[in-house]
């Protein structure tokens, strides 16, 4: 994940450190991880002109893979990683899962 030390915890999504606080979406000693976590992914989605604003389930699945190559990068840190993305879109943004049902026809 690299060296943490250049990085203010205020800094980070404040707005979104601050909702996963008042709404108890995370424990405080992890919520600035969260938004870094969340941050990153923006990050990876403006590299790869993503819109950020709209949520994406396989830049999401793609960035978690990324992340997962990575040697300093836990299995754990990887879900928690999934989950903060999740938490900014579905609660700290409100959107709705869309869910995709594939119709076959049967023969």
């Amino acid at each position: 994940m690299g060296n943490l030390s250049h990085y203010n915890l205020g800094d980070v999504l404040p707005e979104f450190q601050k909702f996963l606080l008042e709404k108890k979406l995370a424990p405080e000693k992890n919520v600035f991880f969260y938004a870094l976590w969340a941050s990153k992914y923006f990050n990876y989605a403006r590299q790869k002109q993503i819109p950020s604003d709209e949520y994406r389930e396989h830049a999401i699945i793609e960035f978690l893979e990324a992340l997962k190559t990575l040697p300093n990068v836990s299995d754990w840190q990887v879900r928690k990683a999934g989950d903060a993305i999740r938490l900014y879109y579905f609660h700290y943004l409100g959107l709705k899962p869309v869910y995709l049902f594939i119709c076959h026809k049967i023969e």
